[in-house]
């Protein structure tokens, strides 16, 4: 039988999520839907910095005190120190008073309350968060934000809490994007975020990855990407890169990272294989596919 693609969006996490189920089987989708949009509240309640009683908020008002946290917070945060040590340090979650003071305070699509404000704090580096059985503690004066890693995080756990009943999976969180499976007979054909005006497809294969662009460019008037090597707004030639990686969680924080370092660093990824490929783009210019396939072998097609 041919399979219909069942789909479902919403606002969450200060973006759009849309989530698709591709089956010829739709029983119990709906109970799924369901389960998938609590799950994604759930998070965003325990996540968000711009809530001033989620888990991370407390988190940070106890920082220098060694504090419990969820089996949730507690996994996140090694994955993020796993992807601190992999970029050498180039994703740090720590750079929030920097982002604050760089003028990203609010959050832009939430202002019933005010966001804890960090800018007092002082820089310090990932490597000095301290995690114990169930328990993180922040260096002192410091302050953690998840935005850099969370929505690639979240991504892959709905991706796996899904996978339990449904093969064929195209999860959106605002561009971050888990995929397995295909739609109909071939591979999901993803849209890619385009500088310059070209059509940009990605087709990976039916096997789970991850998908996701990061952007030096601002959200409306505001800036949000630190360099944490000069603890500055980040600038370079490639204003948008776009990465491909066997989780979600990895393309969503190695993106910013090569839009950082640039060229070099996507092709140090590619061949450790921690990344499949990357899409880099500048104003004005071609795009640069580095990828571990031959010719196209990488997925892309642009137009």
């Amino acid at each position: 039988m041919t399979k219909e693609t069942y789909l479902q969006s919403n606002e969450l996490l200060g973006t759009t999520i849309e989530l698709r189920i591709a089956t010829d089987a739709p029983s119990g989708i709906e109970e799924s839907f369901a389960g998938a949009w609590q799950y994604l509240a759930e998070f965003n309640a325990r996540f968000s910095r711009f809530l001033p009683d989620s888990e991370l908020s407390r988190v940070n008002a106890s920082a220098g005190q060694r504090i419990e946290v969820s089996a949730e917070f507690w996994a996140l945060i090694q994955a993020a120190k796993e992807l601190y040590t992999l970029s050498n340090g180039l994703f740090d979650p720590l750079v929030l008073p920097e982002l604050q003071r760089s003028g990203y305070l609010e959050s832009l699509v939430n202002t019933e309350k005010a966001a804890p404000d960090y800018r007092d704090r002082k820089a310090a580096a990932f490597s000095a968060v301290e995690c114990g059985h169930g328990s993180v503690t922040l260096p002192p004066h410091s302050a953690l934000d998840l935005g850099g890693i969370g929505k690639g995080y979240a991504a892959d756990a709905l991706g796996q809490l899904l996978s339990d009943s449904w093969l064929h999976l195209c999860l959106s969180l605002g561009g971050d994007i888990y995929v397995s499976g295909s739609e109909d007979e071939e591979p999901w054909i993803l849209d890619v975020e385009s500088l310059n005006g070209e059509t940009i497809t990605y087709q990976g294969t039916d096997a789970p990855y991850g998908i996701a662009t990061s952007g030096l460019i601002r959200r409306g008037s505001t800036p949000h990407l630190i360099d944490p090597r000069t603890r500055e707004l980040a600038y370079a030639e490639y204003k948008l890169a776009t990465v491909v990686a066997p989780t979600t969680t990895a393309a969503d924080v190695l993106a910013s990272c090569i839009l950082i370092a640039g060229p070099a660093e996507a092709e140090r990824l590619i061949k450790s294989g921690t990344i499949t490929a990357a899409l880099l783009q500048k104003r004005g210019g071609a795009p640069l596919l580095l990828g571990s396939g031959n010719g196209n072998a990488s997925g892309f097609t642009i137009s």
